[in-house]
Formats: structure tokens, C-alpha cells, sequence
């Protein structure tokens, strides 16, 4: 059975995954079932499970789509008995799902055992690191943490090393090793590589492996998604190579459309990475069009909550940058630095930015009088006082003694400025600051956001909204 699904709910992007089960019981009858599209007039008379789950009772050759499975019934069981559903998974072909259901749990092998050797294997590498001291809650924390940092990245190969080619739709090609996928890259480069580097060297080496293999079959290293100020406007980035990338709307309007289904409730959280993305390298105007983008989101959660009064939203940040509006650079006033045509005070008056068609977003960014804004922390760069028109900045380059120089590619921007950096030269972006974020809460128990508050009693407020530990 094939099922084909997308990722983050690009329509274009449909990715197959192969899978195969196999139970311990011969069932009484067994077939697929498909969800069917909603039909209309004429064409919806005639069939009875208009939009429904139909069950296929005699069709026995392969079957594809987005909501598909297979149903089992047992007429002869008795009182207590269990029947064992194993299933395996591949993204190439359904013989290789067969193939890793084969070698991963080979016939004969009981649930018991399976069981303990999943136990067994996760042991394993949990106590490559032994932590000593501290209290047993905290140092089943740290354990669960460690168990969590090793979830992902995953197995993308199979058991004979095939593996679906990057945006090669329909080719496979074969690793030597182990090939992996679902790489978080955002923030993980910062502590979670290095940590599989000390640990779990020879997953690390895999997985670097991995990302030098998707270089070669598409031409880009694993990345995070384009700014809106690219997707929508200025079409940079990777926007031509992929033009179809989501927003954060959109995956905002896709969550709450899925979660909101659950009669228990939900968990829901959105963060507009991009923002902190953008922020590091300077480029301030990118990042206040994500920032845009986020307010747009916090909009559909209010209207949410609105209709669901009994919803908890929760608006923050998790770290700050020193980021300050000072005033206005009008590219009209006289002088021969750029600095000169920095208006401040009363001088800076109001930029020039105009919302035409009123979808919230500035419709141009480099208008001839705009925004001053400036970072408090940065590496040797160029201040060019204009927005990036060709691509996101990239203030800092390493010199041939690893320290980070100013970007000589904007040396020649006229007016540009060279400012010496007030961080390490080991350093190539901003960093972020240590300033007050502010909390904005409504619904249930926002009443106990008030305050100086730290950051776990953001947390302890939340389980308590739902009710986590009551009896």
C-alpha cells in the first residue's frame, strides 16, 4: 500500500510512503478503505459513501492516496485473545517495506522480545553519558531530554541502503552507510551536532554524510524556508528554485483546522523562527516582515479564541536582540556620508512606506525615506543603510586566520560605512541580548500573568490551565 501525503502543506509536494502490515491471526476478511471525495449532484446519487471511509471488500492490487489503510475482522476470537499488527515502512518501494519489516522484526520473534530489545538498544544509548548527583527528578529531566535530542534526526534508508533520491521525484539511489532525514536545523547546529559529534560520532559522520548527499543530488545544503519579504516581494533566496514555501499562516490555519477537532483539546505552538533568523545577521528589515507575518498569526489565534473563550493563548518570545528604531534615513536630505541623512528627533518626520492593496505589508521596502534602525551588537560589517535588495544579509566573512571581516561584497554600496565590531572575531552575526520580554496572555488563568515572572512560571501557569497533575 502506498500513502501520499505533502510536507508542510505544500500541495505540490507529495512524497510517498510505502508500508506493509502483517497480523499473528488469519482474519475472517480483510481490504483496504479510502476516504472519498465529496461529490455533487448526479455523480453523488449514485454512490453511498459520498465523502465517507468506503471499505474495499474485493479489490486486492495496490492502492494509493492521502487517507488510506487497511481493515482486518476477526469472527473467531476469543475472550482476552490479542492479535499482533506489525507494520513496516519504506520510502522507495513496498517490497522494501516488506524487506524492513523482515529484518527489523523477523517472523517468529514475539512482541515480548521485540519489545525488550527496542528497551535494550535505547539503554544502550542512553548511558553513553553518566550523570551522577542531583536529585532523581532531575536527573530523569536530563535523561529525557537526551532521549529526546536523539529522536531526530531519522532513518531515511532501508535495510539495503536505498534511499529516495532529493527532489528527485521517483529515483533512489543507495548509501553505503546510513542515510538520514528530518534535519531541525534551526538552532540544532548550535548544541545538538555537537553533542552527537562527543557522543554518537558515528550517527554524526552519517548524518553529515547526509546533508554533503543532498548537495550533490539538488545543488542546496539543508535549510530553513525564505523570508515573506523574499517569498512575496523581492523573489530571492531560494525563491526561484522553490517558489511553492509555505507561511507561517498556513501552517497556522492547517494546525488549528486539525487540532481543533480533538474534543479533549490541544497544544499548540507556532514560532516565528524567522524573526530571530533575521535578526542575527542585521537584517532588520527581513526580519520585521516576519515579525508581520507572526502578528498575522497572533490575529487568527485571537479570532480563535473569540469563537473558543475557553482557549488559553499565550503570546512571548524566548530571548531578545538589541535591536532600536532611532529615526529616519531620507535618501532626499544633503550630504556626503550616509550618517548625514539620518534624521532624528523631531528631524525624522515619517518614512514613506505605503500598504496599497492593505494585506498589512509594506508594499515597497526601499522607499526613499525609511525606518533608521540599528543593533547594538555586531561583528566587523558594512552599514550600507539601505535594505538587501539581492538576498539576506551576510555582514561577516572568515579571513584566512579564521577571524570574521567585514563582508568586502558591500564594500562598494554607495555611502557604505565600515564599522568595527564590538564582539569576539569568532563571532560572524549578532547575538542575542538580555533585556525584559513582554507576556501577553488571555482566557483561562491569564489573570496569573502579571508581574516580573520567570520564564518556568510561564510553564507551571500552562499545566495548571490544563489541569495537568489534578486528580
Amino acid at each position: 500500500m502506498k500513502l501520499l501525503g505533502t510536507f508542510c502543506y505544500n500541495p505540490q509536494k507529495v512524497f510517498p510512503v510505502y508500508f506493509v502490515l502483517r497480523v499473528s491471526k488469519t482474519p475472517s476478511a480483510s481490504g483496504y478503505w479510502k476516504k472519498q471525495r465529496l461529490m455533487k449532484g448526479v455523480e453523488a446519487e449514485w454512490t453511498p459513501d459520498n465523502g465517507k471511509y468506503k471499505l474495499y471488500t474485493e479489490y486486492g492490487r495496490e492502492l494509493a492516496g492521502d487517507d488510506v489503510g487497511y481493515w482486518f475482522t476477526f469472527d473467531d476470537l476469543r475472550a482476552g485473545e490479542t492479535v499482533e499488527v506489525r507494520m513496516g515502512i519504506s520510502y522507495v518501494s513496498t517490497e522494501n517495506a516488506r524487506r524492513n519489516l523482515d529484518a527489523e522484526q523477523p517472523a517468529g520473534t514475539s512482541f515480548d522480545a521485540i519489545r525488550g530489545a527496542a528497551r535494550t538498544r535505547w539503554n544502550d544509548d542512553l548511558s553513553r553519558i553518566r550523570v551522577e548527583g542531583g536529585t532523581e527528578a532531575q536527573q530523569t529531566v536530563f535523561y529525557t531530554a537526551l532521549y529526546h535530542a536523539l529522536i531526530h534526526p531519522n532513518l531515511l534508508s532501508d535495510v539495503n541502503g536505498e534511499y529516495p533520491l532529493m527532489e528527485r521525484s521517483g529515483e533512489a539511489g543507495v548509501t553505503d552507510g546510513e542515510r538520514y532525514t528530518v534535519f531541525s536545523l534551526w538552532d540544532t547546529y548550535r548544541n545538538v551536532h555537537q553533542l552527537l559529534t562527543l557522543v554518537y560520532p558515528e550517527r554524526q559522520l552519517d548524518m553529515v554524510r547526509s546533508m554533503i548527499g543532498m548537495y550533490e543530488e539538488w545543488g542546496w545544503m539543508p535549510k530553513w524556508e525564505d523570508g515573506v519579504l523574499d517569498r512575496k516581494f523581492l523573489k530571492k533566496g531560494t525563491v526561484s528554485k522553490f517558489p511553492d514555501q509555505p507561511d507561517l499562516t498556513d501552517s497556522m490555519r492547517a494546525a488549528l483546522s486539525v487540532l481543533s477537532k480533538n474534543p479533549e483539546g490541544f497544544f499548540l505552538m507556532l514560532e516565528a523562527g524567522l524573526v530571530d533568523k533575521y535578526s542575527h545577521p542585521l537584517d532588520w528589515e527581513r526580519a520585521v516582515y516576519d515579525t508581520i507575518m507572526f502578528d498575522k498569526v497572533v490575529a487568527m489565534a485571537q479570532e480563535f479564541c473569540d469563537k473558543n473563550p475557553d482557549t488559553l493563548l499565550i503570546v512571548t518570545g524566548d530571548h531578545t536582540h538589541s535591536i532600536s528604531v532611532i529615526g529616519t534615513v531620507d535618501d532626499n536630505l544633503p550630504g556626503e556620508l550616509m550618517r548625514d541623512k539620518v534624521g532624528i528627533y523631531a528631524e525624522a518626520g515619517y518614512p514613506a512606506y505605503k500598504d496599497e492593496n492593505g494585506d498589512g505589508y509594506p508594499d515597497d521596502v526601499n522607499v526613499s525615506k525609511r525606518l533608521a534602525v540599528f543593533i547594538g551588537n555586531y561583528p566587523d560589517h558594512y552599514e550600507t543603510y539601505r535594505p538587501k535588495m539581492d538576498g539576506p544579509f551576510v555582514p561577516s566573512v572568515k579571513d584566512e586566520k579564521g577571524h570574521y571581516i567585514a563582508n568586502a561584497a558591500y564594500k562598494d554600496v554607495p555611502g557604505a560605512q565600515l564599522r568595527i565590531g564590538n564582539l569576539p572575531r569568532t563571532e560572524s552575526t549578532g547575538v542575542h541580548s538580555i533585556d525584559d520580554l513582554v507576556v501577553g496572555a488571555r482566557g483561562p488563568h491569564a489573570d496569573a500573568f502579571r508581574g516580573f515572572m520567570n520564564s518556568t512560571e510561564v510553564f507551571r501557569i500552562m499545566s495548571e490551565a490544563l489541569a495537568l497533575g489534578n486528580k
